[in-house]
């Protein structure tokens, strides 16, 4: 998939790619621009979601009763599964309640840092939450009572948690257009800050919400700022038609087979490639010898999907045919004992099925 960049957001007069047109639509149907934003909204909107940014640093302050009222509609105007609104903000004033919530968060950001390993000096340098200082705290919580709501979420129950992170995002674009910043702080127990909020059984706290005058928006993510990690482009995260395949080791050595392979006499033993006609890779290894370097293959599943394809699944080497085992050096003891011949039946898989 081969993506453009998109126009830039803060360019005034930025006008969108013209969009294919679709053949389904009627002759006379009504194009896009029929209810486009004007050029100078649809560049505020690109503007806020370009300049939000995970705030920790904040300047005290205030927000008025009045601002406060239209971000929280902002967030109550997000998408959500069958409708169920799964979205319930408690605001914290009390300082004392401030503090017992700071608490929480810098006893999981310990506990965080230590389960980094190697980064957790960098992770303990990293300023994490604005809970003391921003200018108000909102805790967001998915309400008990959820199993109730099956539209949309008999196969996909985590739902409720991407309806309320929509919430979330109604509320980080409403402030950045209001001059606010906002941070969602997500280190802390949800079980202990559920015992300090009084929360009802059955609800779980998803986010604590620092929000308020900001000395300065950073220019970039805080993260990408300090090395922490970076944007990916675009075009490594979107694929055409389904998730790209990897290669097929056994059709990339017989593409690139020397011509001993072709030119080998039929003794029935594997190419050099390590791939027989007919089969597909999978690690094999005789007990005693070092595997080879070309991958070896065993026969592939039959036409009801079964067989190796059970022990490629549990990591299991499936048994080697005849013909690909190495032989076996001859019997030193005088009197040779017969071997044992290959057993006709189908191979079990390793749930006891036959293969």
């Amino acid at each position: 998939m081969t993506l453009s960049p998109p126009p830039n957001p803060q360019a005034p007069g930025a006008e969108p790619a013209a969009a294919s047109p679709d053949p389904a639509q009627a002759p006379n149907a009504p194009g896009a621009g029929a209810h486009a934003f004007s050029a100078a909204e649809r560049e505020a909107v690109y503007r806020a979601i370009h300049e939000r940014r995970d705030m920790r640093h904040f300047a005290g302050g205030r927000v008025d009763d009045a601002t406060l009222q239209r971000l929280l509609t902002a967030a109550h105007h997000a998408p959500s599964v069958g409708f169920m609104q799964p979205w319930r903000f408690i605001r914290v004033r009390s300082r004392e309640r401030r503090a017992a919530i700071h608490a929480l968060v810098e006893q999981e950001r310990v506990l965080t840092a230590r389960a980094l390993g190697e980064r957790e000096d960098d992770f303990m340098r990293l300023k994490v939450e604005g809970v003391l200082e921003c200018a108000e705290l909102l805790i967001v919580v998915l309400p008990p009572g959820r199993e109730a709501h099956v539209f949309g979420r008999r196969t996909l129950p985590e739902m409720d948690l991407a309806s309320a992170a929509c919430a979330i995002q109604n509320l980080w674009l409403a402030a950045r257009a209001e001059g606010l910043g906002m941070g969602w702080v997500s280190l802390f127990d949800p079980q202990a800050l559920s015992e300090l909020l009084g929360l009802p059984p059955g609800s779980r706290p998803i986010g604590v919400l620092c929000l308020g005058p900001v000395p300065a928006f950073y220019a970039q993510p805080m993260l990408a700022e300090v090395g922490w990690a970076q944007r990916q482009p675009l075009a490594a995260l979107c694929f055409d038609e389904g998730w790209p395949q990897p290669p097929d080791p056994c059709s990339q050595s017989m593409a690139t087979g020397d011509v001993a392979n072709r030119d080998a006499p039929a003794t029935g033993a594997a190419p050099a490639s390590g791939c027989a006609p007919g089969a597909e890779p999978a690690p094999v290894s005789a007990p005693g010898r070092t595997p080879a370097a070309a991958p070896a293959c065993a026969p592939k599943a039959d036409a009801a999907g079964t067989g190796d394809r059970h022990l490629r699944a549990s990591g299991t080497s499936p048994t080697p045919t005849p013909e690909a085992m190495p032989a076996r050096p001859a019997p030193t003891s005088p009197t040779p004992r017969p071997v044992a011949a290959a057993a006709s039946g189908p191979t079990p898989s390793p749930d006891g099925s036959p293969a």
